[in-house]
């Protein structure tokens, strides 16, 4: 009885031990089954596979709309490896936006003030036989040496001006610009034994609204094409004295008989369409330079302030060029 029950109780520690193994494997083998049960899916990024198959995570459907409009900033985002993410910072890329939309519209996208140094040419005939006229200096210079005076006006009126602008949306701007020059000659002519001084002096002021489109092919310069409109207004002063004047001179009976001053004016519309480049040395600075045509005939013509007659056609139309200097962003 003793026997059956040792017999017993080895077998029963027997099988204990051989079963431990298997125990051991079955209880890892559903660890393992839990493991991947309880393990978190990944989340499915919203993707786009570019051209050049680059996997673009979709960050938002503001900036990202179409290929060709990210492309520029995907290639700054990814490196040369494929695949290969980098992480896209959007207030960096912000920042990045409206330095290259100041880049894209030049450095003078705002307001500013210049000075113009221009030149009419008076004897500038090349445009004639295209139904430009030169400017007609000439007729006044014809009279010139009517009145005894040998030497003519100059062949060219140098202007000086000033104006300012503001930008609007597509590049436009508008402003307005004002300039005058002035041309004189004199001489003596000898009179009942007196030499009498005579000058003759020509006066021309311009100006009126500026409006200009602006295009720019590069970050610090500018090519604009526009028009000013306006008016103008032309002067001829005709002097004689017979010496320098003094107060009791002025006072004197005889000298009032010698001496006069003849104030011509005209008024009239006036247009100068030009195009122009201009170059920024800083944001503030910017130079350029413009060629036009300006376009300008008197129809009316004042003496002292009194209409005057049988004045002859004139034109002043001529091709006018220059300079100018901008301060301004």
């Amino acid at each position: 009885m003793r026997s059956k029950i040792f017999l017993t109780l080895g077998l029963a520690i027997g099988l204990l031990l051989v079963s431990q193994p298997a125990i051991a494997g079955f209880n890892s083998v559903a660890q393992d089954t839990v493991e991947e049960q309880v393990k978190p899916v990944p989340e499915k990024k919203d993707t786009l596979k570019t051209e050049d198959d680059y996997q673009v995570e979709r960050k938002g459907d503001d900036w990202l709309e179409t290929w060709e409009t990210i492309k520029p900033r995907v290639k700054e985002f990814f490196s040369d490896e494929q695949g290969e993410e980098l992480e896209y910072d959007e207030h960096k890329y912000e920042h990045e936006d409206k330095r290259k939309k100041r880049g894209k519209h030049g450095f003078f996208n705002g307001a500013a003030l210049g000075w113009h140094w221009e030149f009419i040419p008076t004897d500038f005939d090349a445009l004639n036989d295209y139904g430009f006229n030169s400017m007609d200096i000439d007729v006044i210079n014809g009279k010139i040496n009517a009145i005894g005076i040998d030497e003519q006006l100059d062949k060219t009126i140098p202007m000086r001006g000033f104006g300012g602008w503001v930008f609007l949306p597509k590049n436009i701007r508008i402003g307005g610009y004002g300039g005058r020059g002035r041309l004189v000659t004199n001489g003596k002519v000898e009179i009942d034994g007196a030499n009498v001084g005579r000058e003759v002096e020509f006066k021309l002021r311009t100006g009126g609204f500026l409006v200009e489109k602006v295009f720019h092919p590069f970050n610090n310069s500018e090519i604009y094409f526009g028009t000013t409109l306006g008016r103008s207004t032309a002067r001829i002063n005709i002097t004689q004295n017979t010496a320098s004047p003094g107060w009791k001179d002025i006072w004197d009976q005889e000298s009032i008989s010698d001496d006069f001053r003849v104030k011509l004016k005209s008024q009239y519309f006036s247009a100068t369409p030009s195009i122009g480049v201009r170059y920024n040395f800083w944001h503030w600075l910017g130079v350029g330079a413009k060629v036009g045509y300006y376009y300008g005939k008197p129809d009316r013509w004042e003496i002292n302030g009194e209409k005057l007659v049988d004045v002859p056609d004139m034109d002043f139309s001529n091709v006018i060029w220059g300079l100018n200097l901008y301060i301004g962003g």
